[in-house]
């Protein structure tokens, strides 16, 4: 009879912690959330979070755009990213992405790249482009690339780029048209709420229809108030209603299924050659999209600069006039190390990712390329390494491969750039 009772009671606890398993677990569930604070937004799922987005608020002609900015640092105040629009009336309308799915953006010049930069290639007629928006490639007319402008990539539109994927990745998920918005302190009371409308707006249009509202703020009355200025000024004008069936993250490393989901953000599929294709290319040759001076995604876009839940710092010494080699008069030394200096931080990402599954690995990737006399790199290789990974060189000298150099009239510039990478 002890014994039975034994069993029952032991019955009873392994019951007990299979419903709790149960309960709690949200394999089935993506759980996201978009939290916009003060300097940077970021989108949670799955348990992780993905980098920060931080921005700028600009005044002026873009007046109250929420400008992407790239940090090196958490303290560094960064410098504006510039992306080419679809013109409306001279505003920008919609953001381009190439086939790639990669803006076509460029860091700006001048004090915190307040000035567009230069070598932002405008798109020509017959361009195969895409918005954001899903199924949107197409050829560019004469009337469409003459209307095109260069504006502030506005940091709703690189987290709507993301959303619209998530949400077509896991939409087998029973919580996919659930999402926590959740709000600083610092935009209540003082009319500045609405300006986070297209924010609210890309979750609904990527298919996150059912929206919870949260705040930073544990105070209940403050977070009534806040409620009831979210109901006004995000969700009537945009008809939508609260919902209370989500759940607002915890800060955690974004899992690997985000993770790789977020390589192949936007509108378009890439076709032809890809990365890994690149590599493979013994003599350095490869095909390339549009792409002039895109930043490649969010994680180049961004260069890992002072992203939250990474653990890793990696370092990229930017080589200076003198460490790199030119050979021919086309390209001068200045205009060469002028990109580097633009496009080397993008490389620290790349190596970050490869921190976290190899720490403390280092080395020096030397790259030798070829330059065309309209700015296009043309062949390009590896030809010396010290890091000991075959895969690392490859995907530094794929990202370096979609670099864009200056015009010059005539003649091909030989290049040889060393890159060292540190913890």
């Amino acid at each position: 009879m002890e014994n039975s009772k034994n069993f029952v009671v032991l019955f009873a606890i392994v019951l007990l912690f299979v419903q709790q398993a149960v309960a709690y677990d949200d394999s089935n569930k993506l759980n996201l959330s978009v939290s916009v604070t003060e300097e940077y937004i970021y989108i949670g799922a799955r348990e992780g979070f993905q980098p920060n987005v931080y921005y700028r608020v600009l005044d002026g002609r873009y007046l109250n755009r929420y400008a992407v900015i790239n940090k090196e640092s958490v303290d560094d105040p960064g410098k504006v990213i510039w992306a080419v629009y679809s013109s409306r009336e001279r505003n920008p309308d919609s953001v381009y992405v190439d086939k790639n799915n990669r803006f076509l953006a460029y860091l700006g010049e001048g004090h915190l790249g307040m000035r567009p930069p230069e070598n932002l290639i405008m798109p020509r007629p017959g361009t195969v482009l895409a918005t954001i928006s899903p199924n949107s490639a197409r050829e560019l007319s004469l009337r469409e690339t003459q209307r095109s402008v260069v504006a502030p990539l506005s940091a709703f539109d690189v987290i709507a780029k993301d959303l619209i994927h998530i949400h077509t990745q896991f939409i087998d998920l029973e919580d996919v048209d659930y999402a926590s918005l959740v709000i600083g302190d610092g935009f209540f009371g003082n009319d500045r709420l609405r300006e986070l409308r297209p924010l609210m707006s890309a979750l609904k249009n990527a298919g996150f229809r059912n929206v919870c509202f949260g705040s930073f703020n544990d105070d209940e009355e403050f977070r009534n108030r806040a409620y009831k200025e979210a109901y006004k000024e995000l969700y009537t004008p945009l008809n939508l209603e609260p919902s209370n069936k989500c759940v607002v993250m915890k800060k955690q490393k974004f899992t690997k299924d985000i993770d790789d989901v977020l390589k192949n953000v936007a509108g378009l599929q890439a076709k032809g050659n890809t990365a890994n294709n690149h590599c493979r290319d013994a003599d350095g040759n490869f095909n390339k999209g549009y792409a002039e001076g895109g930043y490649d995604g969010l994680a180049n876009l961004l260069g890992g600069g002072g992203g939250i839940t990474t653990k890793v710092n990696g370092s990229v010494k930017i080589p200076s006039e003198s460490d790199i080699d030119v050979v021919g008069n086309s390209q001068s030394p200045a205009d060469i190390a002028k990109v580097v200096r633009q496009r080397a931080p993008g490389l620290r990402h790349i190596y970050n990712k490869f921190l976290r599954n190899k720490p403390r690995f280092l080395g020096k990737v030397t790259l030798k390329l070829m330059v065309a006399p309209d700015g296009e790199i043309i062949s390009i290789s590896v030809i010396s390494s010290t890091t000991g990974y075959s895969e690392f060189d490859c995907e530094i000298k794929d990202a370096v491969s979609r670099w864009k150099f200056g015009k010059v009239r005539s003649g091909n510039t030989t290049v040889t750039i060393p890159f060292t990478f540190s913890e």
